[in-house]
């Protein structure tokens, strides 16, 4: 016959078990409460500038419920984007890796280097505006390239820098030259320059003047010769309507009306009487060359400071602004010759 005592001997064994899985159970809620309430809060937009070298990542956490035993120790500054940066917060020992972006930006814009804040030139002179241009350089992007306003691409990724083309190197003035930068990012930064255009002042070299020499008695004949040959074609050693070089032309037109004279440029500068430019008449012979005396070219005065000759192959024989070649050619004027009657 069993005891009372037998019965009770199981249920004593079942309560430790009990306790056991009551723990078990209720440390799972407490570890999952505590995990799962383990979180940091950021800003929503976390920025370090482009190529930044000293930072902290610990400050774009504003606040955490647990303590932060570790965090990436780097990112690369040297990348545009955003950037995962990844975290561990501890709480009664119990851990979790949690993580926020932080976003690499460039917000600083090209820099611009020109040569001159002021460039001075004369009326006709050929001038090239971006060579007064050093340098336009990004940090981020590296040296950036020149485009013309006509062709730039809009594209947000380009990167150029273009120049304002008001500038009329025919018609004297001050001219403000605005040079405009875009980098990838679509910073932009501008820097202005000044061209001043100057009218010419005539540099006036010759030898063997005379005085008074006379008026050219040819000059109507030959001024009306030389404009009839305006258009001909520039062709070395011609001297016919077919072909001209510069002093083949100015003995042609001369032969047309009856006076001879020499047939090159550096014998047609001792032809006639040497006078002054400010003393030139329509007919007589302007002969040019460089600073040291070496002499190129030769051309007929018509007048009104303008001359008629051949120029060269690709222009032939032209009207032309004694001035304009004088500033433009790279020449000086070192004779001015009548060949009197």
């Amino acid at each position: 016959m069993s005891k009372i005592g037998d019965s009770i001997k199981p249920k004593k064994a079942i309560l430790p078990l009990v306790i056991i899985v009551v723990g078990i159970i209720g440390y799972l809620l407490f570890y999952n409460y505590t995990y799962s309430n383990l979180k940091i809060k950021t800003d929503k937009v976390n920025v370090i500038e482009y190529g930044t070298e000293k930072y902290n990542l610990k400050k774009f956490i504003k606040n955490s419920t647990g303590k932060v035993v570790s965090i990436t120790k780097t990112i690369d500054t040297k990348k545009v984007g955003k950037q995962k940066v990844n975290v561990t917060l501890e709480k009664y020992n119990i851990t979790r890796d949690l993580s926020f972006y932080v976003d690499v930006v460039d917000t600083v814009a090209p820099v611009i280097s020109l040569k001159e804040d002021t460039v001075t030139i004369t009326e006709g002179d050929a001038y090239d505006i971006l060579q007064n241009i050093e340098s336009v350089a990004d940090l981020v992007d590296g040296s950036i390239d020149y485009q013309s306003n006509e062709v730039v691409n809009q594209d947000i990724d380009s990167y150029y820098y273009t120049v304002n083309t008001d500038l009329d190197t025919n018609s004297s003035g001050s001219y403000q030259i605005e040079v405009k930068a875009v980098d990838k990012s679509n910073n932009i930064s501008t820097s202005t320059f000044t061209v001043n255009v100057e009218k010419p002042q005539v540099v006036y070299r010759s030898y063997n003047y005379a005085v008074n020499p006379g008026v050219n008695s040819y000059s109507g004949g030959i001024v009306g010769t030389a404009y009839a040959l305006i258009g001909s074609p520039y062709v070395s050693g011609g001297n016919s309507p077919a072909g001209f070089d510069c002093s083949g032309f100015v003995q042609y037109v001369y032969s047309v009306n009856g006076v001879h004279i020499s047939r090159s440029a550096t014998t047609q500068a001792y032809d006639g009487v040497g006078i002054s430019l400010e003393s030139a008449q329509p007919g007589d012979i302007i002969v040019w060359g460089y600073g040291d005396g070496t002499i190129t070219h030769s051309t007929l005065y018509v007048g009104d400071g303008m001359m008629i000759h051949a120029a060269n192959p690709s222009m032939g024989v032209v009207l032309s602004s004694v001035s304009g070649w004088l500033n433009g050619s790279g020449t000086t004027i070192l004779y001015v010759r009548r060949v009197a009657a």
